[in-house]
C-alpha cells in the first residue's frame, strides 16, 4: 500500500500566519513503494537531497507539501506509481521561489537491491547518492554540489551547471560527466568501459583506480598533468603500459578553461598522437 503520514509540528499554524514563510515548514511525509519498484524519477526544486541503499523504497520529505494534500496553494507535490516506476516532484510557485519564501527542504530516499534505473533533476541544492549499486544513473544539477560515494553503475550520466561534482570510489561501466561552471574531482574511481568528462570552466582533479586505459585528454587553457608531469601541450593521446595497444577502457576528459590533473595507477606509454584510424601506434 501507498500512503504518506503528516505529521504537522506545533508551529506550523503560527509559520502560516507570517506572510512569506512556508506553512509547510515543519511538515514531515513519509511515502512507502512497493519492493517490486525498478525505476525512480525526481524532480525537485531547491532542496537537499540524499539517496542511499536500504533494505525498502521509502521516501522521506521535510519541509515540503504532502502529496495527497487538497489545499490550493503555491506548492506542489506529486507522487505516484505506475507498474515498477515510481515519480516523485516537488516545486513551488516562480513569485515564491525568488523570494526564498520557501524554507530549507529536505529529501531523503532509500532505493533496495531491486532499484534499477534512477533518475533526478534538481535545479538548486545539493545531491548526494550514496553506497547505492543501479544499472543507471541520470543526475542533472542546475546549481549545486553534486556527491557520489561508493556508488556502482552500468551507464552513469551526471551534469552540473554551476557549481561542484564530487566523485570518490564510484565504479562504472560507461558514464558521461559534465560541469558547465566548477570543478570536477574523482578519487578512487574506476571504469571498465568509456568515459567522458568534460569541463567548460573551472578544473579536473581526477585520481583513478585505472591501470589499463586508452587516454584523450584536452585542457585548452590551462596545464594539463597526468602522473604528476605536467605535459608540453594541452593535448595528449596515449594509454598505459598495461594496455593492449588499441584496446582497453577510454578515458576522454577535456577542460575549455582551466586545469586537468590526472593521476593513474598504471605508467603510461611514451607520449604520442594516435594515427587517423584510432588506434595506438606500436613502439
Amino acid at each position: 500500500m501507498l500512503g504518506c503520514r503528516v505529521m504537522l509540528g506545533p508551529r506550523v499554524m503560527n509559520l502560516a500566519t507570517l506572510q512569506g514563510m512556508s506553512p509547510y515548514a515543519d511538515t514531515d511525509c513519509h511515502y512507502q513503494g512497493d519492493s517490486q519498484i525498478q525505476s525512480l524519477d525526481l524532480n525537485l526544486e531547491a532542496t537537499s537531497v540524499i539517496i542511499r541503499k536500504g533494505d525498502r523504497f521509502e521516501i522521506l520529505t521535510h519541509g515540503l507539501k504532502p502529496a495527497d494534500s487538497e489545499v490550493r496553494d503555491d506548492w506542489n507535490t506529486e507522487y505516484s506509481v505506475q507498474g515498477k516506476e515510481a515519480v516523485f516532484s516537488a516545486s513551488m510557485d516562480d513569485d515564491q521561489f525568488l523570494a526564498g519564501s520557501n524554507p530549507e527542504t529536505v529529501v531523503q530516499v532509500t532505493v533496495p537491491e531491486a532499484m534499477k534505473n534512477l533518475t533526478v533533476n534538481l535545479s538548486m541544492g545539493g545531491l548526494e547518492l550514496s553506497g547505492i549499486s543501479l544499472q543507471s544513473i541520470d543526475a542533472v544539477l542546475d546549481m549545486g554540489t553534486l556527491k557520489l560515494s561508493g556508488v556502482m553503475a552500468g551507464s552513469l550520466n551526471a551534469s552540473v551547471s554551476m557549481g561542484d561534482a564530487d566523485m570518490r570510489n564510484v565504479d562504472m561501466q560507461n558514464g558521461t560527466v559534465t560541469v558547465d561552471m566548477g570543478s570536477l574531482t574523482m578519487t578512487g574511481c574506476k571504469v571498465t568501459g568509456q568515459l567522458d568528462a568534460e569541463v567548460s570552466m573551472g578544473s579536473a582533479t581526477m585520481d583513478l583506480r585505472q591501470k589499463n586505459a586508452l587516454l584523450d585528454l584536452n585542457a585548452d587553457m590551462g596545464d594539463l598533468t597526468v602522473n604528476g608531469t605536467k605535459a608540453e601541450s594541452g593535448m595528449l593521446r596515449t594509454n598505459t603500459k598495461e594496455t593492449e595497444t588499441g584496446k582497453g577502457p577510454v578515458i576522454r576528459v577535456g577542460v575549455s578553461m582551466g586545469s586537468l590533473d590526472l593521476d593513474l595507477d598504471g605508467d603510461i606509454q611514451t607520449i604520442r598522437e594516435f594515427p587517423a584510424s584510432g588506434k595506438a601506434e606500436k613502439d
